[in-house]
């Protein structure tokens, strides 16, 4: 079905669709820029904090391993061979120990895998030659473990195990140095890294979470959320993270998990870096994608409270406007109604008349109905004229008809008594003949008209009218035709 509208509502869904639209359109596309632009930012912001992160835990981590490694080399440890005796590697690892408290302890075990000095002291007759990182060292390599907890309440450590070779330049294995990183030590260096955005002027918040090449949560931030889930919980497994989106070096992603919302997440892999291995884990960067569009989430706001005002501005604007407008074609509208139903009178009546002077087509148009009301009050006035003089020449035509009518049935009357009485004597009575003597005002008493029947004196011999006397009836005919009373 057409939908049928007024000019007003036109012209404001007019107003509104050229003003907002636009202002639509660039308020959209700059929103979903500027949306793009920040996640794109972040996200870049999130893998150099992520890159940043894990460089730490490498330097730390390799300057350990490096540490350990050199320990391993200073000659005291030629003692081993002797079991210390003079406790010179027992003095030595309590000096390392004490000088540095990123290690919970420091080992220094013989082939057979017996503890031959540590720091802080255990049982000598502990025999750890079953272990993973002994063999491993006793073998000729450096160990660098996995993070696993210590005894009951003793914390998260990394043991690096590097082997004491013999003084001699042979290259013989004697004994095993081993010292447990204290994991705990890590925390406050990841927790003080901080990037700073100088677009936004404040740090990037975001949450640090290491895992191991497994998935296994290492690290996270900040502190509550790492209580009872680290080596418990596996990101890859619990769909956090997906595994398959992580690849390169670093690099960054949104990851929408099930119930959750989406999230903005920067990552850095660890690599080897000359004499260290590297780790083989991810440094991960998270940030919410509620807490990263603020900024757009303020853009849009603003947004939708200015298209608000400009809805409310063009509203009036147009309603001001169209009624204008309109106000004058309403005026012709409901005038050439009236025309139309004939009721033109009315406007032309009260010498109504549409002024606008404002030079465009309405204002010809209104020039034109004045125009045409003006035309059409002249051609009223000559219909009312004419009709006026219609009406008397009707009025007089009934008159004479009646007289017709009324002269017809006398002289139809006149015809049959003349025929009934034989007699054509019998005259016409005319009921608007009026007495000679009254219209001339004659007092001459003896003349035969005076006071006769017949009212048609002109029709009497003898008539005292005239100078002289009259005394024959066709004498008397040439003169009467000039009487007033003829005439009339």
């Amino acid at each position: 079905m057409k939908l049928k509208l007024r000019i007003y509502p036109k012209l404001l869904i007019v107003f509104l669709l050229l003003s907002l639209l636009p202002m639509a359109m660039v308020g959209g596309i700059s929103y979903y820029s500027a949306r793009r632009f920040l996640q794109e930012h972040i996200r870049h912001k999130l893998e150099e904090l992520a890159r940043l992160s894990m460089q730490a835990v490498e330097q730390e981590l390799a300057h350990a391993y490096r540490e350990v490694s050199l320990w391993a080399k200073f000659e005291v440890m030629q003692e081993l061979s002797e079991g210390d005796r003079r406790q010179k590697i027992h003095h030595l690892l309590q000096h390392f120990k004490d000088g540095s408290s990123r290690y919970h302890r420091i080992l220094c075990l013989n082939r057979q895998g017996e503890i031959i000095a540590s720091s802080p002291a255990l049982f000598h007759e502990q025999e750890l030659g079953q272990t993973p990182w002994f063999r491993r060292a006793l073998s000729g390599q450096t160990y660098l473990g996995r993070i696993e907890p210590l005894e009951p309440g003793g914390g998260l450590g990394i043991t690096i195990a590097t082997p004491i070779h013999a003084g001699n330049g042979r290259g013989e294995t004697i004994g095993v140095l081993a010292a447990v990183f204290n994991w705990e030590k890590i925390y406050p260096l990841l927790e003080s890294i901080k990037i700073t955005d100088s677009n936004l002027g404040q740090n990037i918040e975001a949450q640090i979470m290491l895992i191991d090449r497994d998935g296994l949560l290492i690290f996270a931030s900040p502190p509550e959320r790492r209580k009872g889930a680290l080596l418990r919980e596996n990101l890859f497994q619990t769909g956090l993270l997906p595994s398959a989106k992580l690849a390169g070096s670093s690099g960054n992603i949104i990851h929408s998990s099930e119930h959750k919302p989406p999230l903005l997440i920067g990552y850095a892999r660890s690599g080897a870096h000359g004499d260290f291995p590297g780790l083989g884990w991810t440094a991960l960067a998270l940030h919410s994608t509620s807490k990263a569009m603020r900024p757009v989430m303020s853009l849009k706001m603003f947004l939708i409270t200015s298209i608000s005002l400009l809805i409310l501005l063009v509203i009036t604007s147009a309603n001001l406007f169209a009624k204008q407008l309109t106000r004058p074609l309403e005026w012709l509208t409901r005038n050439v109604k009236r025309i139309a139903n004939e009721q033109h009178r009315f406007c032309l009546r009260n010498g109504e008349t549409l002024h606008i002077d404002s030079g465009d087509e309405i204002s010809e148009l209104a020039r034109a109905f004045n125009n045409m009301c003006r035309a059409l009050q002249v051609r009223e006035q000559k219909l009312a004229d004419s009709y006026s003089e219609l009406e008397q020449a009707n009025q007089a035509l009934r008159g004479n008809t009646r007289i017709l009518e009324y002269t017809l049935g006398e002289i139809k009357r006149v015809v049959e008594l003349a025929i009934k009485e034989k007699d054509l004597g019998v005259r016409f009575r005319n009921p608007t003949l009026k007495n000679c003597w009254e219209i001339k005002d004659c007092d001459k008493e003896k003349c035969p008209a005076y006071h006769s029947e017949n009212k048609r004196c002109w029709q009497i011999a003898g008539t005292f009218c005239g100078n002289p006397r009259q005394r024959e009836l066709r004498q008397a005919a040439q003169d009467c035709k000039k009487c007033e009373v003829y005439q009339n």
